[in-house]
C-alpha cells in the first residue's frame, strides 16, 4: 500500500496575521482618538448651539477741574498728573472687578433673567444651563460667556458677551455699559461726598486751632496787663532815651555849676537831686522792664511769651485761610462730574455667530487627542522597557 502522494506547494510565506502589539496599537488609537473625535465633531457640528458676541470698549475719564486740583494738589504738575493716572487705573480694576462680580449677576438677573436667557439650546449640554441653576451655576456660567479685559497701554476696557440670539448678547452688554456708568458716578459721588467731608473736617480743626490761639494771646494780655508788648517795648525805649538826654542835661548843669564854683547851695541842691531821681528812674526801668531778669514785669520775657502767642496765632490764621478756600475748591469740585465713563465703541448687533469654531475647535480636539495618544503610548514602552 503506497502513501499517498505529497505535492509540493513552494515555500511556506508568513501568516497574515497582525502582531497583537500592532493590535493593541490600533484599537488604543481608536479608543483614545477616534471615539472622542467623532462625540467632539457630532457635539460641535450639529449639537452646539451658536454663539453671538457683542463687544464693547470703554474707559474712564476726569473732568478737567479735577485734573487742575489734582495737579495743583501736588508741588508739582507732573506729579499731579500721574497721581491722576493711578487713580484711574485703581477705579479701571474696580470697574472690571464689578464686572466679574457675583453682585453685577444678581443685580442684571433681576431685570433680564439670565437664566432664561442663557438656557434657550435645551440640546447643547456644555454651553448651555439649567434653567432652575443656583446662584453658583449663575456665576459660573457668566463667567464663561462674559468676557472684560483692561488694556493697560491704552487704558480701555474691554468688555465682550456671549449669548445663543443677537438680541440677547446686545441687551446684555448695553445692560452692563449702563451698570458699570451707574458703578462709576457712584464712585464719583463718594468721591465728591469724601472731598468736601474732609475739606470740612480740616476747615474745623482749622477754626479750633485759631480760637485757641487767639485765646492763648488774650490770656496772655489780661495776666500781663500789656496789650501789645511791642508798642510798649518802643514806648519804653523812646522813655528811656529821653532819661538819657535828661540825665546828660543835668550832668551838664551839674558841671556848669561846679565849674562856677557852686558846688553846694539851694540850687546845686535842686540840680542835683533831680539828676540823682533820673538815674533812678533810668535804673528802674532799665532793670525790670527792658533787661533780661526773670521778675514778672521783665519786658524780654514777655516779649518773648507774646512773640510765640502771636506766631501760633498767625500760623493759625494762615492755616485757616487755606482749609477755607480747599473747601471752596471741593464744594465747586463736587458740583462737576469728577469721573465718568467714554464709550469709544458701543456694542453692536451680530449679524453670524462667531462660537464655537466648528472645524476649528474639532482640529485642535484630535490633535490633543492624538498628543495625548502619543504621549500615553511612549510611557506604556518606556515602563515595558524597565520592567
Amino acid at each position: 500500500m503506497t502513501s499517498p502522494e505529497q505535492v509540493y506547494t513552494g515555500p511556506r510565506l508568513p501568516d497574515d496575521t497582525t502582531p497583537p502589539t500592532m493590535s493593541r496599537l490600533r484599537w488604543s488609537a481608536i479608543l483614545v482618538i477616534g471615539v472622542p473625535a467623532v462625540l467632539l465633531a457630532v457635539y460641535l457640528c450639529f449639537i452646539a448651539a451658536g454663539q453671538y458676541v457683542s463687544e464693547a470698549r470703554f474707559g474712564l475719564r476726569v473732568g478737567s477741574q479735577a485734573q487742575e486740583a489734582g495737579a495743583g494738589s501736588q508741588s508739582h504738575p507732573m506729579a499731579g498728573a500721574a497721581g491722576m493716572t493711578t487713580e484711574l487705573f485703581v477705579d479701571s480694576f474696580a470697574v472690571v472687578d464689578y464686572v466679574q462680580s457675583r453682585q453685577i449677576v444678581q443685580e442684571l438677573d433681576k431685570t433680564l433673567d439670565l437664566r432664561k436667557m442663557w438656557s434657550r439650546p435645551l440640546l447643547d449640554f456644555w454651553y448651555g444651563m439649567d434653567p432652575d441653576a443656583t446662584r453658583e451655576g449663575l456665576w459660573r456660567q457668566w463667567k464663561r460667556m462674559v468676557d472684560v479685559q483692561f488694556d493697560i497701554s491704552t487704558g480701555a476696557i474691554i468688555l465682550k458677551v456671549r449669548a445663543f440670539s443677537p438680541e440677547d448678547s446686545l441687551t446684555l452688554a448695553q445692560a452692563i455699559l449702563d451698570a458699570s456708568e451707574k458703578l462709576v458716578n457712584r464712585m464719583s459721588a463718594k468721591s465728591r461726598q469724601d472731598g468736601v467731608r474732609f475739606a470740612a473736617n480740616e476747615v474745623a480743626e482749622a477754626e479750633k486751632r485759631l480760637v485757641e490761639a487767639r485765646l492763648g494771646v488774650q490770656s496772655l494780655r489780661e495776666r500781663t496787663g500789656v496789650q501789645d508788648p511791642f508798642k510798649e517795648a518802643e514806648a519804653n525805649l523812646a522813655l528811656a532815651a529821653k532819661l538819657r538826654g535828661d540825665i546828660a542835661m543835668e550832668a551838664t548843669q551839674l558841671e556848669a555849676l561846679r565849674s562856677g564854683g557852686l558846688s553846694g547851695g539851694p540850687a546845686y541842691e535842686r540840680v542835683r537831686a533831680r539828676h540823682e531821681a533820673l538815674k533812678r528812674q533810668l535804673a528802674d526801668l532799665t532793670n525790670h522792664q527792658i533787661s533780661a531778669g526773670e521778675g514778672k514785669n521783665a519786658l524780654s520775657g514777655l516779649l518773648r511769651e507774646y512773640e510765640a502767642a502771636e506766631t501760633q496765632r498767625q500760623f493759625a490764621e494762615a492755616f485757616y485761610t487755606g482749609a477755607l478756600k480747599a473747601l471752596e475748591d471741593a464744594r465747586a469740585l463736587a458740583s462737576r462730574q469728577v469721573l465718568y465713563t467714554v464709550v469709544a465703541a458701543q456694542p453692536q448687533l451680530a449679524d453670524e455667530t462667531l462660537y464655537p469654531r466648528r472645524i476649528v475647535d474639532t482640529a485642535l480636539g484630535v490633535l490633543a487627542l492624538f498628543i495625548l495618544w502619543i504621549v500615553g503610548v511612549l510611557v506604556t514602552y518606556a515602563i515595558k522597557d524597565h520592567a
